[in-house]
């Protein structure tokens, strides 16, 4: 049987995990500038008695930050296979996050640019995540230059540029979209791919001194 301790725990770990779905809504309702007294009032409970499992802003960010990203990651995580179309699998991911950030466009906002700043940590969280999604890209890009003879000399530098072109667009829309703007995500995406699959082909052929 489980000790008292690991009850207790367990008990603890789920009602914290409670008080965190309480901040996802309460996220959705204020904006990435929520506040404590926000997520209280979203539980149902009082601040201190929030402040038992959640100790400050910073803890809740970082908490957050953690869940979010797991999502993020989750959605994006989709290893290629030998019957993988390479411009396919760049379409479906940016498609992917780009629906991530149209349905949860507060929730983004609060990972982007209010956790960072409530806890330094996210920051580190953030940095080995997009190292992490650009080692995937480098892979597939390396592929596709190599199976086309271009030079691969560059493929981990463009693969860091295409996340950050992506993201960059991504919050150009997500602001244009509410001021009115209508091109919709899949037009987005189209017009991402059509660039840097564009910008792929028009590479150099290998030069066997720097490949």
């Amino acid at each position: 049987m489980p000790s008292r301790t690991a009850a207790t725990e367990e008990r603890r770990a789920r009602r914290r995990a409670e008080f965190l779905d309480a901040a996802d809504a309460a996220i959705r309702e204020a904006g990435p500038a929520v506040t404590m007294a926000d997520v209280a009032a979203a539980a149902g409970v009082t601040k201190p008695v929030l402040y038992r499992f959640i100790s400050d802003k910073g803890d809740l960010a970082g908490a957050l930050a953690d869940r979010y990203v797991q999502r993020l990651q989750d959605i994006l995580d989709v290893e290629p296979t030998e019957e993988s179309d390479p411009r396919g699998m760049l379409d479906r991911t940016i498609t992917a996050y780009l629906a991530f950030i149209e349905s949860e466009p507060e929730i983004y906002e609060f990972l982007v640019q209010r956790a960072p700043v409530e806890s330094p940590d996210v920051i580190e969280h953030l940095s080995r995540f997009t190292h992490r999604l650009a080692g995937k890209v480098t892979d597939v890009v390396t592929a596709e230059l190599d199976r086309f003879g271009r030079s691969t000399a560059g493929a981990e530098a463009f693969a860091h540029g295409m996340i950050g072109m992506v993201q960059a667009a991504g919050d150009w829309w997500l602001a244009r979209r509410s001021e009115g703007e209508q091109m919709s995500r899949d037009q987005l995406s189209r017009h991402l791919v059509r660039v840097l699959w564009t910008g792929l082909a028009g590479l150099p052929p290998a030069d066997p001194e720097t490949t």
